[in-house]
């Protein structure tokens, strides 16, 4: 009777801990998801020509070679 008290009691603390952990995966798996969103957002072309055209730089197409990873 003592040990299976024991065990459940055991068990409990283990899902209880499984939780804890998933709840900190899904928290991290969000705050990269939404710092991927910024970097992207930051990245935009359209943004980056923006910053450009306020610093006085201009884009000459003949000049753009797209490179590939």
């Amino acid at each position: 009777m003592v040990s299976v008290v024991s065990a459940k009691i055991a068990m409990s603390n283990a899902q209880h801990e499984l939780q804890s952990v998933n709840n900190q995966v899904t928290t991290y798996t969000n705050r990269n998801t939404n710092t991927q969103q910024e970097i992207n957002e930051l990245q935009s072309r359209t943004r980056l020509d923006k910053i450009a055209k306020k610093q006085g730089l201009t884009l000459e197409n003949a000049r753009i070679r797209n490179v590939n990873k």
